[in-house]
């Protein structure tokens, strides 16, 4: 079986990322480890034939970070996406993007409105709204972007 053994080691790329972790017979990145990019984003965990794969993390230089499933390079299966003011969307991904159920704990627009439910792409918002004096919480579907979820408030 000639390829499947793999090999622990530190490799850097022409793109000047490097790798830490094991490794194909080609330097391919295939199993546990550890990529940085040369802007500062970096990513660990899985990997399958140089793809992020199984689980993993993602940390950007902006402050974003994803920690979850991964399949192909993209986010798919359960996940966490994190911004730097403290902002989350916990749930499903699926081809990259969010899918299926999810939440979104003290996200606001407006100063007024908190999100959970479910997300369906490219479905538009299409909610149950319950007020109250201080906000509006939305359940049910949502928009696939918080963008239009806030226009169609």
């Amino acid at each position: 079986m000639t390829g499947s053994i793999k090999n622990y080691s530190k490799v850097t790329y022409s793109d000047k990322s490097t790798f830490k972790g094991q490794i194909s017979h080609n330097n391919v990145p295939d199993g546990i480890g550890r990529l940085e990019l040369e802007n500062g984003d970096f990513y660990e965990g899985e990997f399958k034939d140089g793809m992020f794969d199984g689980k993993g993390r993602l940390k950007m230089k902006d402050g974003k970070l994803y920690e979850g499933t991964w399949s192909m390079n993209m986010r798919e299966g359960n996940g966490k996406e994190s911004w730097l003011d403290g902002k989350s969307y916990e749930g499903s991904f699926k081809r990259d993007q969010k899918n299926g159920y999810g939440k979104i704990p003290n996200y606001w627009v407006n100063s007024k409105v908190c999100l959970n439910g479910l997300m369906e792409v490219p479905t538009q918002a299409t909610s149950e709204m319950t007020k109250s004096m201080d906000s509006v919480c939305l359940n049910g579907v949502m928009a696939n972007s918080l963008k239009e979820i806030g226009e169609t408030l």
